[in-house]
This record gives C-alpha cells, structure tokens and sequence, in this order.
C-alpha cells in the first residue's frame, strides 16, 4: 500500500524537501528489487521483504530495508463462491503473483495453519491483485490473496473470505522500501530527505484530523469509491494499524519473515544477523 507515497505527493512534502519522485511501477516485487540492485532505480518503494532478503542471500546485491512500507499484510484470501473452508481448496489452483512472492509465502503459511500442505494444491502466477481477482471471477483459480480496495469489492460481489492474513499472522513485515546500500552511502542527502518526507506523510495520513482528505487522497490515486476508501481506512489505520506511523519498520515482523522464510526452506539456520537486511541509518538520521 502506497497511502503515505500518494499523500507526499498531493500534499507537498515531496516538494518540502525539493524532491521530483517518479513512480515507476513493477508487476512484481523481484523486478523491483533486481531494479534497484542495477541502479535502474534508486528506491524499491514497497517492494516484498523477502524479495530483499533472497537478493542479499543470492549474493548478486547489497540491497538493504531503509523503511516499511506495510508493516502487517491485510490481504484477504478471496474465494469462489462454492469454497467454504480451507478443506475445499485441496486439490485446486490459487492464484499468485509471483511462484515466490512475499504474498506467496503468506498463502502457503495460511494453508498450512488451516490444514493444507504444500502439494495438496497447485499455485499459479496470475498477475497483481486486479488480475487475480479476474481469475478467481472466471473460474482460471479457486481463490487468491486480494488487498484492499478489490477484497471490499469481491465480498460484496459473492466472494467469500477465509480470513485476513494479519489477524493469523500478525508480526509479518510485509514490505519495505529498500535501497542498494552503496547508492545511499553515496547519496545520503537525497536519502535522508526522501525518508523526511515519508515519514512526515506517514504522520499527516494517521493524523484524525486529516481523515477526510487521505481518503480523498485514496480515492483519487487508486480511483475507487468513497465507501471501498472509507472501510480500507477503518481496516489499515484503525484495525490493523498496519501502515508505519513515523517510517519504521515493525522489527518483530522483520524476524517473523525470516521465521517464516526457514520454515520454507528459503533461508538456512541459524539465520543471519537483521542487520545484513536492515539499514535504519538514514531513518534515524531523517527523524532527529
């Protein structure tokens, strides 16, 4: 979720702190990081955690998390109509994003806690959350991991959900913005005014005060309806509390994707230190 990204640019901290940020958009979250490890890009804007850290254990990056970006997941699984419990699934197709995304890790998590194991299903790369949606509409896929605003819109349209992620598993860093740490050791100027004006947004977006107009500002940049804007405000600030309220990262979600990512076999034990992943310099340096 970019909440605090649109609301930067629409109400100038960007512009703050004499910052031109072009958003570049990605379908997935390892074209992104492999974009910033090239220097293609400076900023992987909420790119998955784990794409971070499979970069880094690949031995082809020095990409680093400098702030979170959605610091609980809030995806719901979304699933057609004649699913009514995870027992239905074995032996269907889901769809994902990516065969190893962030969000495909969190689905087999969730399975497995609802009685599946790997194998008793099949997973298909479908795209982004609009794009699965439209397979689980058509019948390509029995379900599929959707965020706001499209889970709202799916539920209201006949599609059950099995649960929402960051109610089963809380302490999930889900994504970050993440930097090749060269580039920000070269460039710490531009960094640490790039993460003032994240963090200050960050802030207006919680801020009460300012309900009215971030939901505005929701509505617009992603042009769904004032209702869909409303509840995902009411999940994501009030229920979830799942965007960062001053730039961080939730440390403890940080560990549980490494947890998870042992779990699965993406990472050896014992893990490396958080530090090789995590780079909170310029953060620190942007909120004195």
């Amino acid at each position: 979720m970019f909440w605090p990204i649109y609301a930067a640019q629409v109400k100038g901290q960007f512009q703050g702190e004499n910052l031109t940020v072009e958003q570049i958009v990605f379908r997935v979250s390892s074209d992104a990081t492999r974009a910033v490890s090239s220097d293609s890009v400076e900023i992987a804007g909420g790119t998955a955690t784990d794409s971070v850290i499979l970069a880094d254990e690949q031995g082809n990056a020095d990409v680093v998390a400098v702030a979170g970006a959605l610091n609980k997941p809030t995806y719901s699984l979304i699933v057609r109509p004649e699913i009514k419990s995870f027992a239905d699934l074995r032996g269907k197709n889901l769809g994902v994003s990516d065969l190893k995304d962030g969000s495909t890790i969190l689905l087999q998590h969730m399975l497995e806690k609802g009685g599946l194991k790997m194998g008793e299903y099949d997973v298909l790369q479908a795209g982004g959350t609009p794009d699965r949606y439209a397979a689980v509409k058509s019948g390509g896929v029995a379900g599929a991991m959707l965020t706001q605003p499209n889970d709202f819109q799916a539920v209201d349209e006949g599609y059950p959900s099995l649960g929402l992620v960051s109610d089963i598993i809380p302490d999930y860093q889900f994504t970050v913005h993440a930097v090749r740490r060269g580039w920000a050791q070269q460039n710490p100027d531009a960094m640490v005014r790039f993460l003032r004006a994240y963090a200050k947004a960050c802030q207006w977006v919680y801020d009460p005060a300012n309900k009215e107009e971030a939901i505005k500002v929701l509505v617009d940049s992603l042009k769904t309806t004032d209702e869909y804007a409303r509840r995902t405000y009411d999940l994501m600030i009030g229920h979830a509390e799942a965007l960062p309220k001053n730039g961080e990262m939730n440390m403890a979600g940080m560990q549980g994707v490494m947890d998870i990512m042992v779990e699965m076999g993406a990472l050896p034990k014992p893990t490396p230190p958080m530090s090789k992943y995590v780079d909170t310099t310029w953060l620190d340096r942007a909120r004195q």
